[in-house]
């Protein structure tokens, strides 16, 4: 499935990931569709970890100190261009100071969610979704229509 939707798939198309670094890559899978795609849900899970601190944040007070150890380890794991939100949001987590969290991570929160519905990952990955319910249904003809639309984009 994978190598049919890379065939179809215009170069141009194509991109790189860069904000995700993914640890152990099963071999041959460099670059492919399915990199992207496994990069790309990682990152939405991130964005749900992230999404449950926000919430937690903000409707309570008081946290131990394992939950602020935590909430700086996802921080640390994460990449984003906004490395200034980044670092403050880390400096509150190791200084456990909730109030200057409650404060910062709504807006972090809200650009790294913008930046990830701009995404071309978050566009692949809904054309593969497509795709691949389409592929499996036997329906070529408007799989190989959703790819000409998608590539006149």
């Amino acid at each position: 499935m994978d190598e049919t939707i890379n065939r179809l798939i215009p170069e141009h198309k194509k991109v790189a990931i860069d904000s995700i670094s993914i640890a152990s890559q099963p071999s041959g899978l460099e670059g492919t569709a399915a990199t992207r795609f496994v990069a790309s849900a990682m990152e939405e899970q991130y964005l749900d970890i992230l999404n449950h601190y926000r919430l937690s944040f903000a409707k309570h007070t008081e946290f131990d100190s394992a939950y602020f150890e935590k909430f700086a380890a996802l921080l640390d794991s994460i990449e984003t261009p906004d490395q200034a939100k980044k670092a403050i949001l880390l400096d509150a987590a190791r200084r456990k100071d909730a109030a200057k969290i409650r404060e910062v991570l709504p807006a972090f929160y809200d650009d790294l969610q913008q930046r990830r519905k701009n995404s071309e990952e978050a566009k692949m990955q809904e054309l593969y979704y497509l795709l691949y319910d389409m592929l499996l249904d036997g329906d070529i003809e408007k799989a190989q229509k959703a790819i000409m639309r998608w590539r006149e984009d």
